[in-house]
């Protein structure tokens, strides 16, 4: 980042370029360390940005996951199932689908259509039965 002394020298290089003149030379890395600065602070923030929509659609595809299989009487049983359906299909067909651009036809109406879905949204699923529970009821895990 620039120092407090090149503030000047920033100020004069805005102005110029707001005129439509070149920037002086001499004012090239000042203005070149700013512009950088803040390019990498936009895709930093797109980068959380991004993050967080994963997070949300994999969170909402557990959900939908959890929905499609027959009730059960309590959170933590049915965050404990959730839990074992995914270590399941992680295990098993998960190993081929992983590659592949679209959810297998094959998965169509089961669960494990959603937890393709999840597993590609996010490139990690909780493993407590509290964290599940947690997302079950549409609350972010910490």
């Amino acid at each position: 980042m620039t120092g407090h002394g090149q503030i000047p020298l920033l100020q004069a290089a805005r102005a110029r370029i707001l005129a439509g003149l070149p920037v002086d030379p001499v004012a090239v890395p000042a203005v070149s360390s700013v512009l950088a600065s803040v390019i990498q602070r936009r895709s930093r923030q797109e980068e959380i940005a991004l993050r967080q929509a994963g997070l949300r659609e994999r969170n909402r595809r557990l959900r939908e996951a959890d929905a499609v299989l027959l009730p059960l009487p309590s959170l933590d049983a049915r965050a404990r199932r959730l839990l074992e359906l995914i270590a399941h299909y992680e295990a098993t067909a998960w190993r081929r689908h992983r590659g592949l651009i679209s959810c297998p036809e094959e998965l169509d109406s089961k669960p494990e259509h959603h937890l393709w879905h999840a597993l590609k949204s996010f490139h990690r699923i909780p493993r407590s039965i509290n964290a599940i529970a947690m997302i079950l009821k549409n609350e972010d895990p910490q």
